[in-house]
């Protein structure tokens, strides 16, 4: 089955993680993997390094129609010379700009929806291109659609994450603590993502603030600001560590290609999100990584973390947040039975093979 991926490609995160996940596996259940991106960027790097075809569309917004006709004559082209099965449109921005295209071409259409639903004009304009079926990645993805889409049939299929694998030349955990100024007997606390307010960066400082008398932990903050109001809140998170008085024991890594090697270098992962995270690959990348998880009761991670893996606290409490991470940082036994317990769960949720083969059992019926 041949499918062709639409997305606008101009920033890095989740989304664009699982679209390289696909592309690293395109034989996968049988699927076949085209991609069309609007923009140029890491994105498109790292999908062709995986093999991946990519079609480059146009830079289309909504507030520019000539550029918009361009994109979507673009992506004509690309359904004609591909002729894939089905069309998978990623978020309703994706949905609004070309679920039209799709029709036109008479090929099935798919949304796949990595996040909660909203009223903007973007999701109104998404809403007259109703897909034939739609994929949500965790319940509450799927609980926030509603009404919406009435006629149209809703799957949860979590994403497929494959293990992470270290960079060859930063293989070797003890190098790259070093790298990190990190002693041997420290306990070393990563939060990955992007640098967003919702993703709890300063809630962690509030409750890392609290656990002062706990000589041997450190933290990590892996993700780079790639917008301006991001750049605003890196300077916030950093300003906020001093404030604090515990900047000496952070460290705000940045974009980096190598966050495997980090993460496993690491010893407990920590994203106290403010607000639900739609689904969470960086929690189950840490998983694979044999990392102990601490996260908010929200969201994706609530169907992602149990007590064999790691530890849910209720959002917006530095208190139950502080009391969580001084358990992993003082009881090495405890954070030992949960690093054994992550593999397993990160596979029994995430295995690429067995979600690949949902994904087509999902997409089959629409051909």
């Amino acid at each position: 089955m041949r499918l062709l991926h639409v997305y606008s490609g101009n920033l890095f995160g989740g989304v664009e993680r699982l679209l390289v996940t696909l592309a690293a596996t395109p034989a996968g259940a049988g699927l076949e993997h085209h991609v069309a991106l609007c923009y140029e960027g890491r994105l498109n790097d790292e999908l062709r390094g995986a093999g991946a075809t990519v079609h480059m569309l146009a830079a289309a917004r909504l507030s520019a129609p000539v550029v918009t006709w361009r994109a979507r004559r673009a992506l004509r082209r690309a359904i004609d010379c591909t002729a894939p099965d089905v069309i998978v449109c990623h978020g309703p921005w994706s949905l609004a700009l070309f679920g039209g295209v799709a029709r036109q071409r008479r090929v099935p259409l798919a949304l796949w929806q990595h996040g909660p639903a909203g009223s903007t004009v973007t999701d109104r304009m998404a809403a007259r291109h109703e897909p034939d079926v739609i994929i949500c990645n965790s319940r509450y993805t799927a609980s926030t659609l509603g009404n919406r889409y009435p006629r149209t049939q809703r799957q949860i299929i979590f994403n497929p994450v494959e293990r992470p694998r270290p960079h060859e030349a930063s293989a070797n955990r003890a190098d790259v603590r070093r790298e990190l100024g990190v002693p041997p007997n420290t306990v070393l606390i990563t939060h990955v993502s992007r640098m967003e307010s919702w993703k709890g960066h300063t809630a962690l400082l509030e409750a890392l603030a609290k656990l002062t008398d706990v000589p041997n932990w450190r933290l990590v903050f892996v993700g780079g600001p790639q917008r301006e109001k991001e750049q605003r809140h890196f300077d916030t998170v950093r300003r906020t560590a001093r404030t604090l008085g515990i900047a000496h024991r952070v460290a705000c890594l940045g974009e980096r290609r190598d966050v495997a090697s980090v993460l496993m270098a690491s010893d407990v992962y920590c994203q106290p999100n403010l607000s639900p995270e739609p689904f969470g690959i960086a929690l189950v990348e840490a998983l694979w990584m044999r990392l102990p998880v601490v996260a908010t009761a929200q969201g994706g991670p609530a169907d992602i973390v149990d007590d064999t893996c790691g530890i849910l606290v209720p959002p917006n409490d530095p208190d139950s947040l502080a009391s969580a991470l001084r358990r992993l940082c003082e009881d090495g036994a405890c954070r030992a039975a949960m690093s054994n317990g992550a593999p397993a769960r990160a596979a029994t949720l995430c295995d690429p093979a067995g979600r690949m083969a949902d994904l087509r059992a999902v997409l089959e019926p629409l051909c």
